[in-house]
């Protein structure tokens, strides 16, 4: 430290506002000045240099990552993002899906998205990874409930002009849409209480509506008919959906996201776009930092898919809240079948969380 102070008092006295503190400016000295600026830069100086953001500028100050043990040992978090990464892709591919065929929709391209990509969880994507599709959508419905939780105890204003429904209506759609597409199987679902009675009523007519609007996009944009709307030149080589990945940084958890993303399986869900549609472009799938923003998007002009790293982070944050209140899923019947192999739901915890009538 000493070694660090004297360079940098020569430092300064070598340069021409060195020179004038030394000799006085307009014939007034002022010696004392120069020691408290030699201080003053001294300790500026040390704290620089010793700081953590300037010794080691990939990691957040003041935040713990993850061990990879823990990452490995944790299965419910494992299917809590991955579920959430699975879903959040095929909402951004359903944008893309809309724009790039121009596929005609009444009402919010949002809503839509998201139905497209429930629906596609629920009859695609089946135990593909080791998980049913419902507990990978109730992860995501846990999500969007832990979201609207944490926003409604920071009170924070809510956009009523926002185009994405707010968390607790997509909440409500996931597991709306896991009811309706088997009654019978879920008929417990309703005592969950996690959305009124009559919207439980509704349900299988609108898995069932939405069924028959996939099935629609399907007859008129499946791969087996672009043929008819593409030129030679294209067809000798179909367009592909690559996926990049930028180095996640400055964020909590870098070595859990890093472990989450290189583990997730992303190229079953581009196997299956590119086998049921012949893409008018190449596509490019970047998972990447997104200046703080907790965000994913799809991008008309670059042709692009964006998954941001601070969303990703920000499903731990999730995951963790959801974990501390878990016992709002293990009360229920259809919830501990569903989530019991991941969450710790003793009978005990269930019957002791039971609401009273």
């Amino acid at each position: 430290m000493i070694a660090l102070f004297e360079v940098t008092k020569r430092a300064l006295l070598s340069s021409d506002t060195g020179r004038a503190l030394r000799y006085g400016v307009a014939g007034f000295s002022v010696r004392v000045i120069p020691n408290l600026l030699y201080v003053f830069l001294f300790v500026v100086l040390f704290f620089f240099v010793t700081s953590p953001a300037y010794s080691a500028p990939h990691k957040a100050r003041g935040f713990k990552d993850t061990s990879l043990s823990t990452l490995k040992a944790d299965k419910a978090m494992e299917l809590f993002v991955h579920a959430n990464i699975e879903f959040t892709l095929l909402h951004e591919l359903s944008h893309m899906f809309f724009d790039l065929y121009e596929v005609p929709l009444l009402g919010s391209e949002e809503n839509a998205a998201d139905r497209v990509a429930i629906v596609a969880i629920l009859n695609n994507f089946t135990a593909a990874d080791g998980y049913t599709a419902e507990q990978k959508l109730l992860a995501v419905a846990a999500n969007w409930h832990a979201d609207w939780e944490s926003m409604q105890e920071l009170q924070r204003s809510l956009a009523n002009s926002d185009s994405h429904s707010q968390e607790i209506e997509r909440a409500n759609t996931v597991a709306c849409f896991v009811y309706g597409s088997d009654p019978d199987l879920y008929d417990d679902f309703i005592y969950a209480r996690i959305m009124p009675f009559k919207r439980y009523t509704e349900c299988e007519d609108e898995y069932d509506q939405a069924m028959r609007s996939i099935a629609w996009l399907e007859r008129h944009y499946s791969r087996r008919l672009q043929h008819q709307n593409t030129n030679e030149s294209t067809l000798n080589r179909p367009a592909r959906i690559s996926v990049e990945f930028d180095q996640p940084k400055k964020l909590k958890r870098i070595k859990a996201i890093n472990y989450m993303v290189e583990k997730y399986r992303y190229e079953r869900v581009t196997a299956f776009i590119e086998s049921k549609y012949r893409l008018p472009a190449d596509i490019k799938i970047v998972f990447g930092m997104c200046r703080g923003r907790a965000n994913a998007a799809w991008n008309t002009v670059y042709k692009q898919v964006t998954i941001c790293y601070e969303l990703i982070n920000r499903f731990f944050e999730m995951y963790e809240r959801a974990k501390v209140h878990q016992h709002k899923g293990c009360m229920h019947p259809s919830f501990r079948r569903v989530l019991e192999p991941y969450y710790d739901c003793s009978l005990e915890q269930a019957a002791a969380s039971q609401p009273k009538d």
